[in-house]
């Protein structure tokens, strides 16, 4: 008499898991090691590249100086040569910056400065919005979830004697005529 394998499914091992979360760890991960890369690989900024990201076009585009590619744009070009000569004439970038401000207006700027309460509010609130947004949704969630729980049906009751014993009665005087 042959014998049958019966095979079952395996089991997933603790190896099994600890693998799993390597992988999903290394890919949680490689975003970041790319972008470390990318600061590693020794692209060093000059200055006229430092002062070109601080400042926007106001040709209203509503681009960084430094990336404007509009062409022929009758502003960035201008821009730029003036950010070159004041650099050569030995002014540092934030002095630059400061004259482009002095001269424009502080829309120029393409982030806010860190100091005063409404720039530094300009900061904060994006970041601010984000935290209460993420803890009322997680907030909500939970409530969801506890009251899903507390809205489920009791399991039944798991029979005993006196319920064996009263359906014993009621099938003993059961008539199918009823």
């Amino acid at each position: 008499m042959k014998r049958s394998v019966v095979s079952t499914p395996e089991r997933p091992t603790a190896l099994d898991s600890l693998s799993r979360r390597r992988a999903l760890g290394f890919l949680a991960f490689a975003p970041l090691a790319a972008g470390c890369t990318a600061l590693l690989r020794g692209d060093e900024l000059t200055d006229n590249d430092i002062v070109y990201s601080q400042l926007m076009c106001n040709c209203g585009c509503n681009q960084v100086l430094g990336e404007c590619n509009h062409i022929g744009c009758p502003n960035s070009v201008p821009m730029r040569a003036e950010v070159d000569r004041y650099l050569a004439e030995g002014h540092t970038p934030d002095e630059t910056v400061a004259m482009f401000v002095e001269k424009y207006g502080p829309n120029i700027r393409s982030a806010p400065p860190g100091n005063g309460w409404f720039n530094v509010s300009a900061w904060v609130t994006p970041f601010a919005a984000l935290g209460l947004g993420t803890v009322g949704v997680a907030y909500y969630l939970g409530r969801m979830l506890r009251r899903g729980k507390r809205d489920s049906p009791p399991p039944p009751p798991a029979p005993g004697t006196g319920t064996l014993e009263r359906l014993e009665n009621e099938l003993a005087d059961f008539t199918p005529e009823d």
